[in-house]
């Protein structure tokens, strides 16, 4: 398994296990389709060393089943000793308003992998997902993911970072929670 950082978990705020979960899932279905699409086109372009993926924004009437959903991949580069992903989240109330960062668990902070050499190896694929529950709307949301490859005696090679964007509002007159994979206010932006 190794490279999966397990302390990233869905914080719970009264939202439907369920429900949320159908909504990742789908969200990792979308991944497979696409990554068998790749494959099968036969793309032989080396996978990229930075990237986000599986990005859900689900929308609901209800505060507690709102959530945003994020996957940072990540691949060493050369003399890469220690890897390194930061999760931001911000957002935004008025159009033309400048976003404003949210606090909470695991957000803000340099997240690294359990197993400390990972990253060490080529081959090496770290992976991350980051859900956010509990989301006041109406409002726009952005995660701002920061990518860092540090190598022997903590010399730094290289950092990217990349952002995504999602509205959620608050549906009128139905109480059914809508799970949307992909519905992007914006596209991904920043690194090489």
């Amino acid at each position: 398994m190794g490279g999966t950082f397990p302390g990233t978990g869905c914080w719970y705020l009264g939202m439907s296990r369920v429900g949320f979960g159908l909504a990742v899932a789908g969200a990792a279905a979308a991944t497979a389709v696409a990554l068998g699409s790749a494959t099968a086109s036969g793309a032989s372009a080396p996978p990229p060393r930075d990237q986000l993926r599986s990005f859900v924004c689900q929308k609901a009437l209800d505060p507690p089943t709102r959530a945003v959903s994020i996957q940072g991949v990540m691949r060493p580069v050369t003399g890469t000793a220690k890897m390194q992903m930061r999760f931001d989240l911000m957002r935004k109330t008025k159009t033309g308003a400048a976003f404003k960062v949210v606090r909470g668990h695991f957000l803000g902070s340099w997240l690294t992998p359990d197993n400390p050499t990972l990253g060490q190896r080529p081959g090496d694929v770290w992976i991350v997902n980051h859900p956010v529950v509990g989301l006041p709307a109406p409002a726009t949301y952005r995660f701002r993911v920061s990518f860092r490859w540090t190598g022997a005696h903590h010399r730094a090679l290289g950092t990217v970072v990349r952002f995504s964007a999602c509205r959620l509002t608050s549906p009128n007159g139905r109480r059914r929670t809508r799970s949307v994979s992909g519905d992007c206010d914006g596209e991904w932006v920043g690194g090489a």
